[in-house]
């Protein structure tokens, strides 16, 4: 029995779906969880709110953690495209939650 890709079968569902652009800003949104815990296994308290025209937006408690953030910015990026299976997030944009 073969498997297929968790990717592949959300990338079914979102163009199935009615409103694909909502189900595919949830993906993305979801994805952030996963790569930033792997980069910051400590940061869970960071928020991805929008995710717009390869621009998703994290909001972060305090611009330390931003910056932390923006440094590893690269490698994040480059974490939730390898988990969706193609570049979908071009940037990220961090915003602090006072």
């Amino acid at each position: 029995m073969a498997f297929t890709k968790a990717s592949d079968l959300i990338s079914k569902l979102i163009k199935r779906s009615s409103n694909s652009q909502l189900m595919f800003a949830i993906w993305i949104r979801r994805l952030w969880k996963e790569a930033v815990l792997e980069v910051f296994p400590k940061s869970s308290l960071t928020k991805a709110k929008f995710f717009r025209g390869g621009k998703l937006t994290i909001e972060v408690k305090s611009s330390a953690e931003a910056g932390e953030l923006r440094l590893r910015e690269r490698d994040l990026v480059e974490s939730i495209n390898s988990k969706a299976g193609k570049k979908v997030v071009k940037m990220l944009n961090f915003k602090v939650k006072f």
